[in-house]
């Protein structure tokens, strides 16, 4: 009974989260992003294969090939380009070749839509199966977790067994990301550039770390694009910012890693 409660009230939650997920196949202004994704995920990389820009952009040119890109946003904010998946369409079978996902946006089933997209995109290429090359490796059991539960095999996975999540409206075309307001001021590039700026407002329009748990704990103080930051004052290791309700002190490595408008 109690596991029940506990069911309603997570799908009552996720339900006034009000989730969208765009998916589509990659452009080329995506590409340096999803190569970058395939290097910096770690937790939900179904197989720990890293790859180039140069690889992705091979994939857009080939027939043998389907790249694609997830953008998450939901009533908290927009997450950007959190995912991506490869699939190959070689010898007459379809096989999931990567399937990467940022942490930033676990907890949302959002991997529950994707697979069902798969099942989709493998439908539409004439495929009733499809496979997948998963591997464990040391850092991704969320991943594992995920697989174990909803598919298991990596063989003849059939494509009519998935469904999306309800509260999860799915959107087939490219993402536009909405203009905001910009800062009264003139912005750079950087956050640690305007450290000598007290009391501005900018807004974040990426976030840009060589590590994924820094970019979860960044998020994690709502350091995530979209999201207002007013810097508070400069200190010789860093910079104090408002987010929400929160101040916090960052150093100026993860100030220099807050991409501004």
């Amino acid at each position: 009974e109690q596991a029940r409660t506990e069911e309603k009230s997570l799908h009552a939650y996720l339900k006034k989260l009000n989730i969208q997920m765009y998916m589509y196949p990659t452009t080329p202004d995506e590409i340096d992003r999803v190569a970058q994704l395939t290097q910096r995920t770690n937790q939900f990389n179904m197989n720990g294969v890293r790859y180039l820009k140069e690889d992705v952009a091979e994939w857009l040119q080939s027939d043998h090939y389907g790249c694609y890109s997830v953008y998450v946003k939901d009533a908290y904010g927009d997450y950007g380009l959190v995912g991506a998946l490869v699939l190959s369409y070689t010898d007459g079978k379809c096989n999931l070749q990567t399937f990467v996902l940022s942490c930033r946006v676990l907890g949302r089933e959002i991997e529950i839509a994707i697979l069902n997209e798969i099942a989709n995109i493998a439908r539409s290429r004439g495929f009733s199966t499809f496979s997948a090359s998963v591997k464990r490796t040391q850092k991704n059991e969320p991943f594992m977790r995920f697989w174990q539960a909803y598919v298991a095999d990596n063989e003849n996975i059939v494509c009519a067994n998935f469904n999306t999540p309800s509260h999860i409206t799915v959107i087939q075309e490219k993402y536009t990301k909405p203009t905001s307001q910009k800062a009264n001021t003139t912005a750079s590039a950087k956050l640690v550039a305007h450290t000598e700026a007290c009391a501005l407002t900018t807004m974040p329009s990426n976030i840009q770390t060589n590590d994924e748990e820094l970019d979860a704990f960044l998020f994690s103080l709502g350091c995530y694009s979209g999201e207002p930051i007013t810097v508070i004052k400069k200190r010789r290791s860093g910079v104090v910012i408002a987010v929400k309700d929160g101040r916090y002190s960052i150093d100026n490595a993860l100030a220099d890693a807050i991409e501004v408008e």
